[in-house]
């Protein structure tokens, strides 16, 4: 599947520089230059080569998505053996990486590659660092290399030094000693300097350390009080560690309102998330727990998934299943241990719920990645699960349209602005589709008579906009022809809609 995704989001920031800049002396490239502050030269000259290879042909797109996933999973199995798991434990945080569903967004969409690429690196920045501290040589300079190819990828990247710290710090048992060594404070200055040198080419490509301009329709937090926005960050963190151990209901889109804004301190999200978390702390500091790699997981997790979690700064996106992929190495790491425990406590038993969740996992990532074969089908499924995103809704009539299937667009279209009223961008495509019907079924072509009232389709909404249109026109009889298909077929999904009718019909 080559998702047409991205280049949707692109196409409506250009549509939206051209709409927004007609009639004012705005440049387009003023718009244009708030996008440059998402600076990930690697992930695009990955895109270069590809292009270069099949031009706008999946499969060459697919096949460098499928083998850094494969790359990322057989780096989770040396991160394991580094963290001194069992080679069990290890080799099982690196399967239940590599057939997790909420690992599919990242593979199966060519935007994935971003993600694919940072957590690649930063897995092989944590080996390599490892190494360096203890063979030297030419890992002194790798290190930090790689550290700066995983920034160069995506902005989360950077988070790789606090990740090695915290690798260090566990696998250290005389950390004062440690400390002492001379490579040490060496080592980290050269990780330093990567990142130095790392925002210091971002500034003087992008102008600044600004972050793109956010909409709300993606981001409701853009606009939510600190602690409203910190409130929703725990939740929406709550919500993806959920679909680590239960992969259900997953969609491509958590935009506007497919997760609501924490409005109060009682909301039962915010208490589940906060009773979940500080289980799982506590857990953590039991003395059974604690040599485990339960601790440096569950840092591990939170520092990945830092940058994107809307605390610090607001991200382009509310939450999205791809943001889960470098913190998902820890959640790995720490169910493969689990799984290992369990069978070497209860043979048989143990080995079949490694088995059982293992092949859910990877039913679960054949079943979902089948919603990525085409756009339509993609935003089918994000609309069913998660009914309440404007953007879902606005996407899929978006497509629709596309296809010439114009009543399931305007009925997506009318629902994405139920859910939001404002939604400007879902009105523009709306105002498309009924121009789109009223060019099909009203306007006749030069020389050829109207389409007759008989010859329209059975669709509801296709009924509404013509009978709507030729009672403007002046037609009344096509007008009433028109609407009373429309009841007819309307029943109770069209409240509003039906008492106009009923009213224009009543009064003629």
């Amino acid at each position: 599947m080559f998702s047409d995704y991205t280049w949707n989001s692109e196409r409506a920031t250009r549509t939206r520089c051209s709409s927004a800049t007609r009639g004012t002396s705005t440049r387009c490239s003023d718009y244009d230059s708030a996008g440059t502050s998402v600076y990930r030269p690697l992930a695009v000259a990955t895109y270069a080569l590809n292009w270069q290879v099949s031009g706008a042909e999946p499969w060459s797109y697919h096949l460098v998505n499928v083998l850094l996933h494969a790359g990322a999973a057989a780096l989770v199995v040396r991160l394991g053996t580094l963290w001194r798991l069992s080679s069990a434990a290890a080799g099982l945080a690196g399967l239940l990486f590599a057939v997790h569903p909420v690992h599919v967004e990242v593979v199966a969409a060519v935007f994935g590659r971003k993600d694919l690429l940072a957590t690649l690196f930063v897995l092989a920045f944590t080996l390599t660092h490892r190494r360096a501290l203890e063979r030297g040589g030419w890992r002194r300079a790798g290190a930090p290399l790689l550290l700066l190819c995983a920034m160069l990828s995506k902005e989360v990247g950077v988070v790789g030094v606090a990740l090695v710290a915290v690798q260090d710090l566990w696998l250290e048992k005389d950390r004062r000693a440690f400390m002492a060594r001379r490579e040490v404070p060496l080592l980290y200055a050269s990780h330093i300097l990567a990142v130095t040198l790392y925002l210091l080419a971002r500034t003087s490509v992008t102008g600044g350390m600004g972050i793109p301009d956010t909409s709300f329709w993606d981001n409701p937090l853009v606009s939510a009080p600190l602690a409203q926005r910190v409130a929703t960050a725990l939740v929406v963190a709550g919500k993806g560690v959920g679909l680590l151990l239960l992969p259900l209901g997953q969609s491509p889109d958590y935009s506007f309102d497919a997760i609501p804004v924490v409005a109060s301190p009682f909301d039962l999200r915010l208490l589940a998330t906060l009773l979940g978390g500080s289980a799982l702390l506590a857990g953590a500091a039991l003395p059974r727990l604690r040599t485990t790699v339960l601790p440096p997981a569950l840092a591990w997790y939170a520092l990945a998934l830092l940058p994107t979690s809307n605390v610090a700064v607001v991200s382009g996106t509310i939450f999205a299943e791809r943001l889960l992929y470098l913190p998902s190495v820890a959640f790995c790491l720490a169910a493969g241990a689990a799984l290992a425990w369990a069978v070497e406590q209860r043979r048989r038993g143990g080995t079949a719920l490694a088995v059982v969740a293992v092949a859910a996992l990877a039913m679960g990532t054949v079943a979902y990645s089948r919603f990525w074969s085409d756009d339509v089908t993609l935003f089918r499924r994000a609309a069913a699960a998660v009914p309440g995103s404007t953007k879902a809704h606005h996407k899929l009539g978006e497509e629709l349209l596309r296809r010439g299937e114009l009543g399931g667009a305007l009925r997506s279209l009318r629902r994405a602005l139920e859910i939001a009223p404002g939604n400007v961008f879902a009105a523009e495509t709306l105002d498309q589709a009924r121009t789109m019907v009223v060019q099909r079924y009203v306007l006749a072509p030069p020389g050829a008579a109207s389409p007759e009232p008989g010859t329209l389709p059975r669709d509801p909404d296709i009924l509404l906009v013509v009978g709507a249109t030729r009672l403007s026109q002046g037609d009344t009889t096509g007008a009433r022809a028109a609407l009373s298909g429309f009841l007819e077929l309307a029943g109770d999904r069209y409240p509003v809609e039906t008492a106009w009718a009923r009213g224009v019909l009543g009064a003629r």
